[in-house]
């Protein structure tokens, strides 16, 4: 399958691209890596290298970034990151709670309804940003 899309690919365009990027080596890297895994080859040392560096990251990367993060998006404000968690845009309200639409009277009380669903379901993910956030200096 993987074999089937990339020849559907302009791999021309893809790898100037990457070149454009400064990233052409790690796609080729990466290509390498998947049809390893696909076809089930042993893969080399620099290859279980990168597929350790993808599987440990997360969103923004390493949890070692996540302070480069609140530093870059927030200005270091760790309580101005917080109230952003706390309070999403209005539209992603209004998406999340369709009511909010044609009622927007209920916004403030559905900011407050969310935040109790969170703590309620994700109390586990929520404990350990609030965790990592401690630990940011």
């Amino acid at each position: 399958m993987l074999l089937n899309k990339l020849e559907n690919l302009d791999m021309a365009y893809v790898n100037s691209t990457l070149e454009d990027f400064g990233i052409k080596q790690f796609g080729e890297d990466t290509i390498n890596l998947a049809m390893a895994i696909f076809e089930e080859k042993e893969i080399s040392e620099s290859e279980q290298s990168l597929l350790d560096f993808i599987l440990s990251g997360g969103v923004y990367g390493k949890r070692a970034a996540f302070g480069d993060v609140i530093e870059e998006k927030y200005g270091g404000s760790k309580i101005k990151y917080i109230f952003k968690r706390l309070f999403p845009p209005k539209r992603q309200i209004m998406k999340t709670y369709r009511v909010c639409e044609r009622h927007p009277v209920l916004l403030p009380l559905f900011y407050i309804v969310r935040i109790f669903q969170k703590y309620k379901f994700k109390r586990k993910k929520i404990n350990k940003e609030l965790s990592d956030l401690k630990n940011i200096k």
